[in-house]
């Protein structure tokens, strides 16, 4: 563990916050995770975060449903992705998806995505 968590664990202990590691080589142990949230019936779990976590729990066919908002805007070649995946060499790695929904949110369109 870090050395910041170590720290920071007995103050959210302190704070009545419940914490629990799940360890796996250095990163959160997402299927033991999501099992330790289903312990607590917590049954469904939305996922806002950055290209390499949710790239991981893709990769690690965690993802059930896709929420995704398009803005009308441009950011150029250099805007983060939504993930890290590993460059597919072929049509027959794909990850296919199913449109469920889609509505106009204010300027932006969401669309929700089962994916197969």
């Amino acid at each position: 563990m870090p050395m910041t968590n170590k720290k920071k664990l007995p103050q959210l202990k302190a704070l009545g916050i419940e914490c629990i590691q799940l360890d796996n080589h250095g990163k959160v142990d997402l299927s033991a995770l999501l099992k330790a949230l289903a312990e607590r019936e917590i049954n469904e779990v939305w996922l806002e975060a950055g290209e390499g976590l949710n790239g991981a729990f893709l990769k690690a066919n965690l993802i059930d449903e896709l929420m995704i908002y398009y803005a009308p805007v441009i950011l150029g070649s250099e805007a983060k992705g939504m993930f890290t995946l590993p460059t597919y060499e072929n049509l027959e790695n794909k990850i296919t998806t199913t449109l469920i929904d889609h509505r106009w949110v204010g300027q932006d369109l969401r669309m929700r995505f089962k994916l197969k």
